[in-house]
């Protein structure tokens, strides 16, 4: 990794992260990027966007065993296309993979998460300051 940019947006009792990657190759070959993604425990993925000539391009669901046959396939040496491919491998745990990321080159992955749970916000909304001998 070469950069690592983290935004954190709260919008009423929600806390929206997004977080942007930057990958460097510095070997002399084209490569395969592969890296892991851990979301916190109480977190859902909102958005996955890889950048493409510039801009991010946002991914879309396929069935698993379809998206997986569908990126092999476009991942060769000499390839016109740019696919990417986001996995689930456990709860909170996403792997993904990008063709190609060429010698001395840059690429930039986006990903943007938000909590499940809101309990903590809400314990925290609901705790009240009082003076002795009064109650809330």
């Amino acid at each position: 990794m070469n950069r690592l940019q983290v935004r954190v947006r709260v919008e009423d009792d929600l806390a929206i992260t997004t977080v942007e990657e930057t990958f460097f190759n510095p070997a002399d070959a084209t490569l395969e990027g592969i890296f892991r993604v851990r979301l916190p425990e109480d977190a859902i993925l909102s958005r996955f966007a890889i950048d493409r000539r510039g801009r991010y391009v946002d991914g879309y669901v396929k069935e698993r065993e379809t998206a997986r046959r569908d990126y092999e396939s476009k991942v060769y040496e000499g390839s016109t296309h740019d696919p990417a491919l986001l996995e689930w491998e456990a709860p909170g745990q996403l792997k993904a993979r990008l063709y190609p990321l060429p010698p001395g080159s840059t690429r930039k992955v986006l990903y943007t998460y938000s909590p499940v749970s809101y309990t903590h916000l809400d314990v925290y909304k609901r705790q009240t300051v009082t003076s002795p001998g009064t109650s809330s």
